[in-house]
């Protein structure tokens, strides 16, 4: 690369090659801003859920024997879906399972099947008139089973669908989008993600935190601090002795360095307001400036005597 940038030459960037980037475009990708697509979907079977006309209230249930693995499974799933309610199976058939759920103003049904104590299928029912969807679960893993996870609450998770660019993913997008509320509490900082890949569709539930910068903390000493540290007097016991007078001197010098350093904080509009300021705060310590009274040198600048230089 050296050699090329020496001869003059450019090279091209390279980019990693991937499942999504090597894809071949073709028409059943959706493009931005498809009027024809929009208006379909303005109608379809998700619309009231899109125009927040209903909220999702979903109804879950399981084969008709569950194991361990399968509440264990549906433990997890009732954190992130806030708004589902678990039903028995009791050895209903799907179809009354569906028509209990429509009386009940239900939007969804989920059945869960499981083989050999390990979830392998999802049945997703649309109510009240579809679409039906059925999916292969596989290498489910519980948030127990991850190092370090963090704790789930009650607030209801945003939503990110990636890559569902077809006609069919973007209808499938929108399925999976009515399972979970249109308002989510971000306060909670937890996220649903579904993301597909090849007509594989990976879920995540996790939880982000935002990392704590190390702050550095300026103090901004006060005058009386300043005057008093100007006057280098001996250390002593606070503790001990009460109500301290400080008789020592300052020279003008001294308290105009002082005023430049509390230059920021102060409302005059010279530098000379702020030495006057500053022999306020001498008067209140007990200390003279120049062996003279401040009230005395606060006159002399009022009077013209004592020139302050803004430099």
């Amino acid at each position: 690369m050296l050699k090329a940038e020496q001869l003059g030459q450019t090279l091209e960037k390279q980019v990693p090659k991937t499942i999504e980037n090597t894809r071949v475009m073709d028409e059943t990708f959706v493009s931005a801003g498809d009027e024809t697509l929009e208006a379909d979907e303005n109608n379809d079977e998700f619309a009231s859920y899109f125009s927040h006309q209903q909220a999702p209230k979903l109804l879950i249930t399981t084969c008709s024997r569950p194991s361990k693995n399968m509440f264990l499974f549906l433990t997890d799933l009732l954190e992130v879906l806030t708004n589902a309610h678990y039903y028995k199976r009791q050895g209903y058939a799907v179809k009354k399972i569906v028509d209990y759920a429509i009386e009940r103003d239900f939007t969804d049904v989920l059945v869960f099947n499981e083989n050999r104590k390990s979830v392998n299928g999802l049945l997703l029912i649309h109510l009240p008139g579809g679409p039906t969807a059925q999916f292969k679960v596989s290498n489910v893993v519980l948030s127990k089973q991850i190092k370090g996870h963090g704790r789930p609450t009650k607030h209801r998770p945003e939503l990110l669908l990636n890559h569902f660019d077809t006609q069919l993913g973007r209808r499938l997008g929108r399925m999976l989008a009515c399972l979970f509320s249109s308002e989510p509490m971000f306060r909670g900082r937890q996220v649903a993600t579904f993301h597909n890949q090849r007509d594989y569709i990976f879920f995540r539930h996790h939880r982000y935190v935002f990392e704590k910068k190390e702050r550095k903390v300026a103090v901004i000493p006060s005058a009386a601090s300043l005057v008093i540290k100007a006057l280098k007097e001996p250390p002593r016991d606070r503790k001990k002795e009460k109500n301290i007078r400080h008789s020592g001197n300052l020279t003008l010098d001294e308290v105009t360095e002082i005023a430049r350093v509390m230059r920021e904080r102060s409302c005059a509009r010279k530098l000379a307001g702020t030495v006057k300021e500053i022999l306020g705060t001498c008067v209140s310590v007990g200390c003279t400036v120049d062996h003279q009274e401040p009230r005395e040198l606060q006159q002399k600048i009022d009077d013209g005597e004592l020139d302050i230089p803004e430099e």
